[in-house]
């Protein structure tokens, strides 16, 4: 995992490995649960920026259908991020010193 932000080129980047764009352990888990088809949608959408209409002519999908995979892959890594975020975090126990 990437622990500081990188600039990648579209060369670098495909649908199947989305999560490694993410330099926070939060967001990488969230995306790599995707399912490819959602990651697919959101990949093309976010780093293609290709139309709606030539998406749907390429890949025989209907827009109805492209645009409830794309909504479904980011509500899903919403709420994977949420889940992500509010796991508890272990806290560090102090002893105290001296007995006073």
């Amino acid at each position: 995992m990437k622990n500081e932000k990188s600039n990648f080129t579209d060369d670098e980047i495909d649908y199947k490995h989305l999560e490694n764009v993410f330099s926070k352990e939060i967001y990488y888990k969230a995306m790599k649960e995707l399912p490819l088809s959602e990651k697919f949608a959101i990949y093309v959408c976010v780093f293609k920026g290709e139309y709606l209409d030539k998406l749907c002519n390429d890949y025989q999908i209907s827009k109805n259908g492209f645009i409830e995979i794309k909504n479904n892959g980011i509500n899903r890594f919403k709420k994977n991020v949420k889940k992500y975020n509010s796991k508890p975090y272990k806290k560090k126990k102090y002893h105290k010193k001296g007995g006073v």
